[in-house]
């Protein structure tokens, strides 16, 4: 996942660094974890490379303080400062290099369509196909044709049940 610098207040004078998970932005400032689910993510400012001082002057120029910091921290290379909106419409401030902000992009788009329980039911998807490969191989096609329809039979019973059973409660 994409890690950038979150900065936690408007000056700029506080920072941390911050990744984007599945399902939020994670960042941990004094031993606490700090969580958000941003809707959008907005550029701000490209920063070039530059000496320090020269990035602190320009990013001073253009952001104040946030700018000045982003500049003077954030070493070599262009850098993109940018904001995530939340929900309730406030923003957060933050910094990455310029070649992962489109992953950032991503990722944030990504939290959006996020379900709970979707990375479990890939993950056994993908291990049924593991577990099915060698053993079609050794049981040959009609005991593969077999073992496959009764894998998808009982699935969609158990499918079947669990709807059931919410619709009741």
């Amino acid at each position: 996942m994409t890690q950038f610098i979150l900065f936690i207040d408007d000056v700029g004078a506080e920072f941390t660094k911050a990744r984007v998970t599945r399902r939020d932005v994670t960042a941990f400032y004094e031993w606490k974890a700090i969580q958000f689910v941003p809707v959008e993510v907005r550029p701000l400012e490209v920063m070039a490379e530059a000496g320090a001082g020269k990035r602190a002057a320009g990013g001073f120029l253009l952001l104040g303080p946030v700018g000045a910091a982003a500049g003077v921290l954030l070493g070599k290379g262009p850098k993109v400062v940018f904001e995530l909106v939340l929900r309730d419409g406030t923003t957060r401030k933050g910094v990455v290099h310029q070649r992962q902000y489109p992953a950032l992009r991503r990722q944030v788009a990504a939290i959006q369509s996020y379900k709970p329980g979707q990375l479990r039911k890939q993950l056994a998807t993908v291990m049924i196909g593991l577990l099915l490969v060698p053993l079609c191989i050794g049981l040959g096609l009609v005991g593969s044709a077999v073992l496959l329809g009764s894998i998808i039979g009982v699935t969609t019973l158990v499918r079947y049940l669990r709807r059931a059973t919410e619709v009741t409660a």
